[in-house]
């Protein structure tokens, strides 16, 4: 249930931070012709970084073009190289 619930989470963040808005030149790159910018390339982790940090953790991955938490390995009751992850970009 936590797993799914954490997925449903991100989801919906992903798509509430994926508005228009001002854009950098790195953002522009992304953006479509309606004036969305892509968070998520459907591949990579690019973009994403865990909170306070410069790096994401080793536990976060991407399949199916879609990005998720292994938590196969434990740091006591808490995921292992997991952690709460932001996009690098701040947007409104």
């Amino acid at each position: 249930m936590k797993k799914a619930g954490l997925i449903m989470l991100l989801a919906i963040a992903i798509a509430g931070c994926n508005a228009p808005s001002e854009k950098t030149e790195e953002q522009t790159m992304n953006k479509t012709d309606d004036g969305w910018v892509s968070l998520f390339d459907g591949k990579t982790l690019s973009g994403w970084h865990n909170y306070g940090k410069t790096t994401i953790g080793d536990a976060w991955k991407v399949a199916d073009g879609a990005i998720y938490l292994d938590t196969t390995k434990k740091a006591g009751w808490q995921t292992a190289q997991g952690g709460d992850i932001v996009s690098a970009e701040e947007y409104e």
